[in-house]
């Protein structure tokens, strides 16, 4: 945050507006991120991929404790997108991009993001149509391969 606050005029604009209200709403929105959506998108990502991966399994009972956290922040999220597109503005912005990262693997994370539409659509129908999106996406596995 310090240095997109120090250096105003430095990167894409359309991604990290000059105006200072559009900054304020993409800076709330990337402290959410951080403080409160990462570590619960963490809780899925850790259970249903990294330790199937090590050849444990997941706990059923952490997945179960953590689901109504993350009900609760998908809807605060799913109602921001409510009739918008992106998170913060009429394009694609740093807010975006963060707020998806922790779901880069929804999927096979098994996040339960069907009870939240909008949050589905613009995951879906938004993020993942983007160019830089599909360039880094990651796969189950951890592989950057597209399944057949």
């Amino acid at each position: 945050m310090r240095c997109c606050n120090t250096r105003p005029t430095f990167g894409n604009e359309s991604a990290y507006p000059h105006d200072l209200q559009a900054r304020a709403d993409i800076n709330r929105w990337l402290q959410w991120e951080g403080s409160h959506w990462f570590p619960s998108c963490y809780v899925f990502l850790v259970e249903n991929c990294v330790k199937p991966l090590l050849g444990g399994e997941p706990d059923i009972a952490v997945l179960d404790a953590q689901a109504g956290q993350f009900h609760k922040l998908a809807g605060i999220l799913d109602k921001r997108l409510t009739g918008e597109q992106w998170v913060a503005g009429d394009r694609p912005t740093i807010a975006d991009i963060v707020l998806a990262a922790p779901m880069h693997s929804h999927g096979w994370q098994r996040l339960p993001i069907s009870d939240h539409p909008n949050l589905q659509r613009w995951l879906i129908d938004g993020i993942e149509k983007l160019p830089c999106w599909q360039k880094t996406a990651v796969y189950e596995g951890f592989t950057t391969t597209r399944p057949i």
